[in-house]
């Protein structure tokens, strides 16, 4: 497995498509930075991350949507998937190599390059008062089970359509219309989706609603409330590792009745 894991990791370093959506995905984050409208020379960590949030989110799973579906299904157009396993590689190798890469990839990168802007302002003009810095360092720790679930439904999306592109598009159309039917869902009933999908565990994890103000430094400043529950921890580790265990599961058994010819 790990030579595959291996091949794969070396494709994907040089696979330039790859790289577009990374350089792309690190301006926008930025970009949304530049053009806040608020003075540049105030903008701690703690206020770029409240400002970018909604934003980063989406860059993160724009990048799992594309890196994911390109890792995992890059070679099923050309065939070069059906050669390996045609060529004695075990389907299960082949299928993980994969799925352990694509995992990597997605979750490395994607954290970097939303925390990037964050990292940056921090180094320039410090966290700031409006967070507690060890409460947002365990919400982008659980960050890290809902983008495994994603990975886990794009790879099987990949695997059930045989095609990274055609992956990318339905993948973006059920996102969208999995997001809008949020919207209005929530905007309807007045209740909060949660766990039910991987893009509301995300809002959930990174929603911060609820501020109080307090006088710092000579000025009233919104303080928001960041404790993590251990209902959120646990229901987001436990949701996301049975639905992105049972998606991986799905896929592999898919993977294994496919004909290779």
């Amino acid at each position: 497995m790990w030579n595959t894991v291996r091949a794969q990791n070396y494709q994907t370093k040089n696979d330039i498509f790859i790289v577009c959506v990374l350089i792309f995905g690190t301006v926008m984050a930025f970009f949304g930075l530049l053009f806040n409208g608020t003075d540049m020379h105030q903008l701690t960590g703690s206020m770029s991350l409240l400002i970018l949030r909604e934003e980063l989110l989406l860059i993160l799973v724009v990048i799992t949507l594309l890196l994911s579906t390109r890792i995992s299904g890059w070679d099923m157009e050309d065939k070069t998937i059906n050669y390996e396993v045609l060529s004695g590689h075990n389907r299960g190798e082949v299928y993980f190599g994969r799925v352990i890469t694509s995992m990597f990839w997605c979750i490395t990168c994607g954290m970097l390059v939303t925390l990037l802007p964050i990292l940056t302002m921090s180094m320039i003009n410090g966290w700031g008062v409006n967070m507690k810095l060890g409460d947002i360092l365990i919400r982008y720790v659980l960050l890290i089970f809902p983008l495994f679930r994603l990975v886990s439904e794009f790879v099987l999306l990949t695997f059930i359509l045989k095609s990274c592109y055609k992956a990318m598009l339905i993948g973006w159309v059920l996102f969208a219309s999995t997001l809008i039917g949020c919207m209005v869902y929530e905007e309807l009933t007045d209740r909060i989706i949660t766990t039910q999908f991987a893009y509301s565990n995300l809002i959930w994890i990174m929603g911060f609603n609820n501020a109080k103000l307090e006088y710092i430094n000579g000025e009233d400043v919104p303080v928001y409330i960041t404790t993590v529950s251990s209902s959120m921890a646990l229901g987001t580790i436990l949701v996301c590792l049975l639905a992105g265990m049972a998606c991986l599961g799905l896929g592999y058994v898919i993977f294994r009745k496919q004909d290779m010819n």
